[in-house]
């Protein structure tokens, strides 16, 4: 199923912008335009190729990158090929994504947020047959979390998440960097990423890497906790993967280690 990106240029300047903490007309005042011109980039309406350079320089973006994104010419498409698990995208109409990852033989599954739609989750569930072992969050904002615990009655699992100030429920289980979870032929490794929000994390399957809103192809999430803690927990925890494992963001398409190290402007 091909989806478009979650950013576009106008969102990729914005993000940029707020996480080195500069107002439109800063910016504006930086790179010779009005501060008008701003607003009209980061509302879809202007695209300035000659400034891409200023741009790119003034807010620590690579600029042949950027430059990508603008054209719109990054459209990565990597197929999921596992020998033992099968993955179920479910996409809300947020939109948000939702994952479920099977085990190809026993049809025992992990469920990876909730679309903010739980019952899009349970229907992808009855639909394929599965059995689900434990739901994981990657962070607590609402269309990862809304209805996780009517999920939980209904498969009779637990929930699992990082621990913060901004999510507290009785009975969710907290989660620790590094650590290692074990159901049946799963075994999953949390990689701690915050930034986007306090309490964000990825989860490592084999060659399988879902990452809530850390990171999305050609872009990073909103950086609420720190812009430079979330661009740090990139390169440490993701960037050092297998340059072939997948990543798949709670917003927009699948993507690679490698096409986000070549196509991402917020990396150099």
């Amino acid at each position: 199923m091909y989806m478009v990106l979650e950013d576009e240029f106008g969102d990729v300047i914005q993000k940029a912008r707020q996480g080195l903490g500069l107002n439109e007309k800063e910016l504006a005042e930086k790179i010779g335009l009005k501060e008008q011109d701003i607003k009209d980039i980061e509302t879809y309406k202007l695209k300035p190729e000659d400034k891409v350079d200023i741009l790119a320089k003034t807010l620590n973006l690579h600029k042949k990158k950027l430059l990508i994104i603008m054209k719109e010419e990054f459209n990565p498409q990597p197929k999921i090929e596992d020998d033992d698990f099968e993955v179920f995208v479910v996409t809300s109409e947020f939109p948000s994504n939702a994952y479920i990852i099977a085990d190809k033989k026993t049809k025992e599954c992990i469920v990876i947020d909730t679309a903010g739609d739980p019952g899009l989750v349970q229907d992808k569930v009855d639909e394929n047959k599965l059995k689900p072992l434990a739901i994981l969050l990657t962070h607590s904002h609402s269309d990862h979390i809304e209805g996780v615990k009517a999920l939980e009655r209904v498969f009779e699992v637990q929930s699992y998440i990082y621990p913060s100030r901004l999510y507290s429920s009785e009975g969710t289980i907290d989660l620790k960097d590094n650590q290692t979870l074990e159901f049946s032929k799963f075994n999953i490794k949390i990689l701690f990423t915050p930034g986007h929000t306090q309490d964000s994390c990825c989860f490592l399957i084999n060659d399988l890497c879902f990452t809530g809103d850390t990171i999305f192809a050609g872009s990073i999430g909103r950086p609420n906790w720190g812009h430079e803690i979330l661009i740090d927990a990139i390169e440490k925890k993701i960037f050092t993967l297998d340059n072939e494992v997948i990543l798949l963001p709670g917003h927009g398409p699948i993507t690679t280690v490698v096409e986000e190290k070549n196509n991402n402007p917020f990396f150099q």
